[in-house]
């Protein structure tokens, strides 16, 4: 089989890819896409601030303009109707790309398939799925990387591993304020561990409620962090902050662990060929763990430069200083020894920002404006 574009991994990088060009130029140009999975189901929640107006926006299915930060000592409440905090159901997202590949004669989704071997020639590179042999003139990788061995990470103050069990719960009292999303909140935190409370609130009757913790080892992760005990947190939390005694319903959750790492080289070109997309490339920022908006922009760019030219360059990641700033909290987290002391570092930072402000310079979108502000105020120069 010969394609112009073979994308490997129907994820959010490679199906958005997908949409990118269905919705470009190269419209016309064979492309598919290999799949491992045998069907999509809901396995991921992608949140960010609408800061880049991306294929996706139509499902997008909560959104809030105002979001808070709390710690035992202090609050900040920021506010963004310009830029208003989102919420993506991975089903929905996949469910839509399939809808428009589906409509194409020119673009194809394989599930079920597997990559055994990518060779690279002159003219083509051949990648085998057991099956079949591909030629393809490009390829695109959006396959999860393998990361280094842990051993040679550990101490290394540019490590972490952010782990959380996001719950979509239900309760039976309209507890919730829909008008609010919950950034982080370290005040009800009741173990040691660096982390915090994340909530989505969908109704007055349900929210997404998602403790999240940072360690600095696997080893540490297995025995700090386990169902049963997120489970009986997430009931204290509702018992603590709604008062709430009663019993809630798990209608969806969700389970990740997410290597924060400032100092991996990602190789987005490995050859003419072959290009690296999503988390493959570099593209979830370690600082943060958000990934979504910078793979819509990657995404994007790459389709754009693709259109204008034969082996174009592959788009740049994030900014020095959005570098500068990932390097810095990962190395002041990797030191701190409580929750609130976390959060209180994540408002003293942001408490000189606008809502505006702090939704561009979450996902490196920050104006020449913006760059000015961060420049004059004390609190933000040292990130310069």
């Amino acid at each position: 089989m010969d394609v112009d574009y073979l994308i490997l991994g129907g994820g959010c990088a490679g199906l958005g890819l997908a949409v990118n060009i269905l919705h470009s130029d190269l419209k016309n140009k064979r492309g598919l896409i290999l799949e491992g999975r045998e069907k999509y189901t809901r396995d991921k929640t992608w949140c960010s601030w609408g800061v880049y107006p991306h294929q996706f926006q139509s499902v997008v299915s909560h959104h809030w303009e105002n979001f808070t930060f709390k710690s035992d000592k202090n609050t900040l409440s920021l506010s963004s109707v310009k830029h208003p905090y989102q919420h993506v159901n991975s089903l929905d997202y996949y469910q839509y790309a399939q809808g428009l590949i589906n409509q194409s004669d020119t673009m194809t989704l394989q599930m079920k398939t597997r990559v055994e071997k990518i060779t690279p020639e002159d003219d083509f590179v051949s990648v085998d799925i057991g099956t079949d042999i591909i030629r393809a003139k490009y390829v695109f990788d959006g396959r999860t990387p393998k990361f280094p061995d842990e051993t040679l990470l550990q101490g290394k103050s540019g490590y972490l591993l952010q782990a959380f069990l996001g719950c979509h719960v239900r309760v039976d009292k309209p507890i919730f304020d829909i008008s609010t999303a919950i950034i982080m909140d370290s005040n009800l935190s009741n173990q040691d561990a660096i982390g915090f409370y994340y909530e989505l609130p969908f109704t007055p009757y349900e929210a997404l409620i998602e403790p999240t913790f940072f360690f600095k080892s696997f080893s540490e992760l297995k025995v700090q962090f386990n169902k049963e005990k997120i489970y009986q947190l997430i009931k204290e939390y509702l018992a603590k902050k709604y008062h709430y005694s009663g019993e809630y319903t798990i209608c969806y959750e969700e389970q990740d662990v997410l290597p924060m790492i400032d100092f991996l080289p990602f190789d987005k070109h490995p050859h003419p060929r072959i290009y690296t997309i999503g988390s493959a490339a570099g593209l979830l920022q370690p600082g943060t763990g958000y990934a979504f908006v910078s793979i819509q922009r990657y995404n994007e760019e790459l389709v754009k430069r693709l259109s204008q030219t034969d082996f174009p360059t592959p788009p740049p990641g994030y900014s020095d200083f959005i570098k500068r700033v990932d390097n810095f909290v990962l190395k002041k987290t990797y030191y701190m020894n409580s929750p609130n002391q976390y959060v209180d570092s994540i408002i003293k930072g942001a408490e000189s920002m606008s809502g505006d402000m702090y939704a561009r310079f979450m996902h490196n979108c920050l104006t020449d404006e913006d760059m000015s502000a961060f420049a004059k105020n004390t609190s933000m120069r040292l990130f310069l």
